[in-house]
């Protein structure tokens, strides 16, 4: 589904579909660092909790 979006919007303009793939390989790049935050803090509040019992 992505991918024909892609497609879609970009036709057969290879600067157009060079910027999407750059725009999309940032996107997913972020999407790491957010889960990587998200799951170093549970584990930091997962040490806290264990501490205290």
């Amino acid at each position: 589904m992505a991918l024909n979006l892609v497609k879609d919007l970009c036709a057969d303009d290879k600067d157009k579909l060079k910027q999407a793939l750059i725009i999309s390989k940032e996107a997913m790049e972020k999407r790491i660092s957010l889960w990587d935050f998200i799951n170093q803090k549970i584990i930091e509040k997962n040490r806290i909790l264990s501490n205290n019992v």
